[in-house]
């Protein structure tokens, strides 16, 4: 009874599938939130004026990366309750969650760049974006996700890596499908003008979906 009480106990695919979705959503919300919260700093200090409406904004920013941060900390995407894991799947998961603080760091300087110039959705826009923040925000992506892929390739095991295959040709297929059809439903004024962050993060949601439905 026992033993078949603690096979019970065991997550299913569809739930782990479940569960990193909501950690997928759960990372959004959190660099929403903090660069919802940096613009609105932002504009405090260049109005030099805080009013009533500024202490609301801040508070509910602050409620928004707190829930955020509580529901990353309820999920525990990390974790493994309590069982015993490898040095090696320790090393994986520290450049996996080292590549989201990246993903998040990059995604407040993206908005505080677009604040400066008056865009509160540069992350997810096209406006222009000063010269230098681009520069700057473009070689740390270029120089850092790189090669904390590369680290992080190189800890998982067999298992790991055949899971991120399949996620990754599951992206790519996602990514042939969406862009042709999008493009062209622009064009034939059928479809709004093409987001290539809006592209970019459901590739990335199927590649991550497929990658942690395998990983099971």
């Amino acid at each position: 009874m026992t033993a078949n009480h603690e096979h019970s106990a065991e997550p299913t695919a569809l739930q782990n599938l479940a569960r990193w979705a909501q950690v997928f959503i759960a990372s959004l919300l959190l660099i929403f939130s903090l660069g919802l919260l940096t613009g609105i700093i932002t504009a405090i200090a260049e109005d030099a004026v805080v009013t009533a409406k500024d202490v609301g904004l801040v508070a509910g920013a602050v409620a928004l990366i707190a829930g955020s941060m509580f529901w990353l900390w309820k999920l525990r995407p990390f974790t493994d309750n309590g069982e015993p894991i490898s040095e090696r799947t320790k090393r994986t998961r520290r450049y996996l969650a080292l590549s989201m603080a990246i993903g998040v760091a990059l995604g407040i300087g993206f908005s505080m760049s677009g604040m400066s110039e008056g865009d509160s959705s540069s992350v997810f826009s096209n406006s222009p974006l000063p010269t230098m923040p681009a520069i700057v925000l473009s070689v740390i992506y270029l120089l850092l996700v790189p090669i904390v892929g590369w680290l992080w390739h190189r800890s998982i095991d067999e298992h790991e890596a055949a899971a991120n295959s399949v996620g990754a040709l599951a992206g790519i297929y996602a990514y042939s499908m969406i862009t042709p059809v999008w493009w062209v439903g622009e064009r034939a004024d059928l479809l709004p003008p093409q987001q290539p962050m809006v592209v970019f993060l459901i590739v990335m949601a199927v590649w991550g979906a497929v990658w942690a439905f395998k990983r099971t």
